[in-house]
């Protein structure tokens, strides 16, 4: 039976990026492939072209964008993400033979793009002009403005010319290019944002020089403008990371959450199991009635408010932030909530970037007792603990790992949890910051100052900690266990490096109705590889499958949830089943049965208990 789907938000790009900005997407390699998204979003017409809107829904929302870093598989996304387009676009009558677009790849840094259907005479001249203020009429000469010459893509039959460049946060531009009919493209550089990169050690570090880049700005610009961030800051929220301390600050509380996306789907999913009430979530995008609407759970009753008036007039007590600042209309929601959180002194958990490094919201001086931040800080390690737990074998560990991305590991983890808590001591150590405001035992994605060997020893030691207390210690992977991050193999992704520290004893692998067989081959082979490296067996107990296939939104932060025909679910799980022997359970529909393959698989066990230090 075909369950009726809501209706989408229109989906203009793919947007699941390397580091917070979306480096990995919008890379020299293949930022024409955003041109041609643009191209074909112009000439589309949601309400005429109905045919081909679902095929454009495809081809905007696939992954091919992100393959050009492994180049053996760089062609073949090509040579798909070019058919897609064909595929799109054969039905649709060409309404716009010229388009011009800007893209914020970051708070400082655009892509300025033209697409034409022919290629003109003479190649074209990107012109940027600094405005005083939207639409205004000063005379072009008198305006500051640089001109490039881009560099030319031919692809699907379009030419498409496309040139990156440095610009000021929060100011008003004009794009124009030479010789097009198109009129001039105004637009505003996002406000502030925190550009991070990801390094292959797990630390975060800021991916430009700020004084050398207001430097540099100031030579472009002829205006040197203040940059709203202090990576310096003394003045940081409180660190939690255990169930208890979270308990603390949030029991009994009326918890408003910025915004609507996949950490807080967590939260709206598993509501029942929360110490406090969500009441409502803020987002600078959606607006929904029920914020069950597009992640495949049952109804909430919380709504999701676009409305920033709002803020000060709902009834809530404290604030969960799941998100960094990453977009130009999340700032102003976020000053407006946190001038309310100030002044009512409610308390505030950020899952990520520490809120108070915000300047133009923060000027030092606040009472930063009421704030809070989901890491590790200060953690105590001498070397004789750094010998010992390195030399550490888990007893009674069990992984929840991906054979792809967004599959449910986090959820399958919560679902788990909750059926085995009346059946045995279970304990849960999460790697998402979400993990511990969801009933986790630990939880977070971040030590501050960490290094490889400080992160491993920090998690052995809590690792035994928890199954000391337990009979079985639950945890999950980041990503995909085959993913590659960029210039890297995939023994550089975040599972892998989870995988090393935690050495399950049990693994429960995610798929999708969408995962390949070569992907589950590759995977389980990659397990088997580590697991003999280590000299430790990693049982694979079987696959958990959820209903929903995933929808990328407008921007890599949104992700959505449609439903799937049973059937396409049954014929997954018949294939999967039959080409590895693993059985494959729907989640949650069939979590009673993996519970019983979990505890059949620990009662079989005859690894001697851990003893206490």
């Amino acid at each position: 039976m075909l369950t009726t789907a809501p209706e989408l938000p229109k989906l203009y790009y793919s947007t699941w990026g390397y580091d917070f900005y979306s480096e990995a997407w919008m890379a020299e390699a293949n930022c024409w492939m955003y041109s041609m998204i643009k191209f074909a979003e112009a000439n589309i017409d949601l309400e005429k072209d109905r045919e081909a809107t679902p095929l454009f829904e495809l081809f905007s929302g696939s992954d091919y964008i992100f393959m050009h870093a492994d180049p053996t598989q760089w062609p073949a996304a090509q040579e798909s993400f070019l058919a897609q387009y064909e595929n799109a676009m054969q039905s649709v009558p060409l309404r716009k033979k010229e388009v011009i677009s800007v893209f914020p790849v970051d708070p400082f840094l655009s892509f300025f793009t033209y697409i034409s259907t022919e290629k003109p005479k003479t190649p074209p001249v990107f012109e940027i002009y600094k405005l005083i203020a939207e639409g205004d009429e000063v005379p072009l000469d008198n305006l500051k403005h640089v001109k490039l010459d881009p560099k030319l893509y031919e692809k699907g039959g379009l030419f498409i010319y496309g040139q990156y460049f440095l610009l000021h946060p929060e100011s008003h531009h004009m794009f124009k290019v030479s010789g097009s009919q198109e009129s001039p493209y105004y637009f505003k550089s996002p406000d502030f944002g925190l550009p991070m990169l990801t390094m292959n050690n797990m630390r975060v570090h800021a991916k430009y020089d700020y004084s050398k880049l207001s430097d540099q700005l100031e030579g472009i610009w002829d205006v040197k403008e203040r940059i709203a961030i202090d990576l310096e800051h003394k003045n940081k929220s409180v660190a939690i990371f255990r169930k208890e301390e979270v308990e603390n600050v949030l029991r009994g509380k009326n918890v408003a959450i910025f915004k609507y996306n996949k950490e807080a789907y967590s939260l709206l999913r598993f509501h029942d199991t929360l110490s406090f009430e969500p009441v409502v979530v803020f987002d600078d995008t959606v607006e929904l009635q029920d914020s069950s609407t597009y992640i495949y759970s049952k109804k909430t009753s919380i709504p999701v408010v676009n409305d920033i008036d709002a803020i000060d007039t709902m009834d809530f007590d404290a604030i969960v932030l799941t998100c960094s600042l990453n977009f130009e209309s999340e700032v102003h929601f976020l000053k407006r909530i946190m001038r309310r959180a100030r002044a009512e002194k409610m308390p505030v958990i950020s899952l990520y970037d520490d809120v108070l490094m915000y300047t133009d919201i923060f000027d030092g001086s606040e009472d930063n007792s009421h704030f809070y931040k989901i890491h590790v800080q200060d953690f105590s390690i001498t070397k004789a603990d750094s010998k010992k737990y390195h030399q550490f074998k888990p007893k009674k560990t069990l992984g929840i790992f991906g054979t792809d991305t967004v599959q449910g590991k986090f959820t399958t983890q919560i679902y788990l949890r909750e059926a085995l808590k009346d059946k045995l001591r279970v304990t849960h150590f999460a790697t998402e910051p979400t993990g511990t405001l969801v009933g986790a035992d630990i939880g977070f994605s971040r030590v501050e100052d960490e290094d490889e060997g400080k992160r491993l020893t920090i998690h052995r030691m809590l690792q035994k900690e928890l199954e000391i207390k337990s009979d079985l210690l639950i945890t999950g992977g980041q990503n995909s266990m085959i993913y590659s991050p960029r210039d890297q193999t995939h023994r550089g992704n975040a599972s892998t490096k989870i995988y090393h520290q935690f050495q399950p004893n049990y693994i429960i692998l995610t798929m999708s109705v969408d995962t390949s067989s070569e992907t589950v081959t590759k995977t389980l082979d990659y397990i088997r590889e580590l697991a003999r490296e280590r000299g430790i067996h990693s049982e694979v107990l079987g696959f958990a499958i959820m209903g929903g296939r995933k929808i990328q939104g407008s921007r890599w932060t949104e992700t959505y949830f449609m439903d799937v025909r049973d059937e396409m679910i049954d014929q997954a799980k018949e294939r999967i089943e039959k080409l590895t022997g693993i059985s494959v359970f729907s989640v949650p529909e069939e979590m009673d049965k993996l519970m019983d393959t979990v505890l059949s698989a620990i009662s079989k066990s005859t690894q001697p208990a851990i003893q206490p230090d």
